[in-house]
């Protein structure tokens, strides 16, 4: 439970001691540890909220508990992160054009991403400068596309583009000719260059 209150701090104060305990200790019967880094664990919280025993129906008049769950795991797995590499230009400067247009690009290990239709930037700033939660907590107009990352060895989370949210989700699985060929990404392959020179983007592989 105290890993769990550790990765979840704003979460273990919007539902008070007894009731974020008692989640924990379901939560952890439920997905028992399978190896021995703590820091890995409690990955699945934000998928339980969403269909919590009964014991917890009252949590689905909290419809944005979830998306914070992810945003708290995706801000303590970017404390724990390997320190990124700088990106590699001198090597990928020596392949050949073809295999230039084959390479996949890495995102930092600290990257993580969350699309979501409630303000949690603003809730995860207050939290920052305050330890505590802004009065109210309603949905946006609009989804909010947000990047988890940590700078000066802190992690913070910042508002990127759609467009960069969807860059970003399509690195893992496609080539750079992939990318610079879908009709939504065609006209924004000099995103990359912007986010290789803040360290974003921080290496590639060749299949």
């Amino acid at each position: 439970c105290k890993t769990l209150q550790t990765i979840y701090p704003i979460l273990h104060t919007i539902l008070g001691e007894e009731c974020f305990q008692a989640l924990a200790q379901h939560y952890i019967a439920a997905h028992p540890a399978k190896h021995g880094n703590l820091n890995q664990y409690g990955d699945q919280l934000a998928t339980y909220i969403t269909d919590p025993p009964h014991a917890f129906q009252a949590l689905h008049d909290l419809p944005y508990l979830s998306d914070l769950a992810q945003l708290e795991y995706l801000v303590h797995q970017a404390y724990y992160a390997p320190d990124a590499t700088i990106f590699p230009s001198a090597v990928f400067n020596q392949l050949t054009a073809t295999q230039q247009t084959q390479i996949q690009l890495q995102l930092a290990p600290d990257i993580g991403l969350l699309r979501t239709d409630w303000p949690l930037l603003a809730c995860w700033q207050h939290w920052q400068q305050h330890h505590t939660l802004p009065a109210t907590l309603v949905g946006t107009q609009t989804t909010q596309f947000l990047c988890i990352h940590r700078a000066d060895l802190q992690p913070t989370v910042s508002a990127i583009t759609p467009e960069a949210y969807q860059l970003f989700s399509y690195l893992p699985d496609m080539t750079l000719a992939e990318l610079a060929k879908h009709p939504e990404l065609a006209n924004r392959m000099s995103l990359i260059t912007n986010y290789i020179q803040c360290g974003w983007i921080c290496g590639f592989r060749t299949e």
